[in-house]
């Protein structure tokens, strides 16, 4: 049994069937087509990745066309890394995908789901453009050379053969693509959906105090009186009411802990490959725009690829940033709630909450990175670093 349509996350689910990894409820349900398709992706990106490693080292390319191959081997390993761990992985999303299906997942009922939304069509704008770019290459040129470094099994003399390299090159760069918005935007929904629990949590925490009908020193002596059913009066309940909230807001921070850990699990070495994939890509790009013979023609294709790369490594720094703040932001809202007009029994109760979230929460991608902007800014500062030791070197 698959996951429900209305599931938020039905659209990622179909995307990703498109490419052989099917996120299922029943772990024995096995598809072959599924599993077909996901071999035929493997082969074809394989092939790219052992093309650009041959392209890197024929003695014919020159330097700058050697950088743009190691661009396009890192990217397309990194597609392969990408697509192998979420398929390793798709029992835990599954169970992420359930978990955060919850009321109120399908609205933006938060800032940061807008947010989420806002990058995923940017992101995808941009891909598209990419695509769009390439594809008609060919007509408004005329130019029947592929217009990347490529080494290919034959040579490409012929009209037919041109369409064969063109089509096969096309196919992995819409693989590459497809991947990145299919993978990339699912991470990121299900981090806004993790930090739209959190922020309900704050939200419940902040009212704690505001609704206690009576006054302390009546606590002990007050009795609520029992109506001619042996039911409690509304004033009873009320008296119960920050306890109640607080077990709830408890039970759900746990939750929310759990969710978050599997998160850090799924996210962890795809970060790792993220970060290594940025930092030598923005390099060589800084390198390859360094060394062009005609910036002011090679400057849109240079920006559209560091564009997608800065906010592709930025989507992960932002929603590991996020994630860390609202679990803070829980710590902070206990404080500015009224929980001086609460019971001696919620303080004390309310200590032990604050003690515990106190810990500032981090993700890490790899065991050597921590997932936030701080990261996003340190790799920028090292690319220029390494593009500008590069460029002495090879000066």
């Amino acid at each position: 049994m698959g996951l429900n349509r209305v599931n938020v996350f039905s659209r990622h689910v179909y995307l990703l069937r498109y490419l052989g990894i099917a996120i299922q409820l029943n772990e024995t349900e096995q598809n072959w087509s599924q599993n077909l398709r996901f071999i035929l992706v493997q082969i074809a990106l394989t092939m790219n990745t052992i093309f650009q490693v041959f392209t890197m080292f024929e003695h014919k390319n020159t330097l700058v066309r050697r950088s743009v191959s190691l661009v396009i081997f890192l990217t397309s390993l990194v597609t392969q890394i990408k697509l192998i761990l979420v398929k390793m992985n798709a029992d835990l999303l599954g169970r992420l995908f359930l978990a955060l299906d919850t009321p109120g997942a399908h609205d933006e009922s938060t800032e940061m789901l807008k947010v989420v939304r806002l990058i995923n069509r940017v992101y995808v704008t941009i891909l598209v453009t990419f695509l769009a770019a390439w594809l008609a290459y060919p007509w408004l040129t005329g130019d029947l050379n592929l217009p990347l470094p490529y080494w290919l099994p034959f040579t490409v003399n012929t009209t037919v053969r041109y369409i064969v390299a063109y089509s096969f090159v096309s196919t992995v760069l819409v693989i590459i693509c497809y991947t990145q918005e299919a993978v990339d935007t699912m991470l990121l929904l299900v981090a806004g959906q993790i930090c739209r629990r959190l922020n309900a949590i704050s939200r419940a925490l902040q009212s704690l105090g505001n609704e206690e009908p009576f006054l302390k020193k009546y606590w002990k002596h007050s009795r609520a009186e029992v109506d001619s059913l042996g039911l409690y009066t509304v004033q009873n309940a009320a008296l119960s009411r920050d306890e109640t909230l607080l077990k709830e807001s408890i039970r759900e921070h746990v939750d929310s802990i759990r969710l978050i850990r599997t998160f850090d699990r799924v996210l962890d070495d795809i970060f790792l490959a993220q970060v290594l994939q940025s930092a030598i890509l923005s390099t060589m790009y800084f390198f390859v725009a360094s060394k062009s013979e005609n910036l002011i023609r090679d400057f849109p294709k240079l920006l559209t690829v560091l564009l997608a790369t800065y906010l592709q490594f930025y989507m992960y720094c932002w929603l590991g940033e996020e994630i860390s703040q609202h679990n803070d932001d829980i710590h902070r809202m206990l404080y500015l709630s009224n929980w001086y007009k609460c019971r001696e029994r919620i303080m004390k109760s309310l200590v032990i909450i604050e003690t515990f979230t106190k810990t500032k929460f981090k993700l890490e991608g790899g065991h050597l990175f921590r997932i936030d902007l701080r990261t996003f800014v340190m790799v920028l500062q090292e690319s220029i670093s390494y593009f500008m030791v590069l460029r002495a070197v090879l000066k």
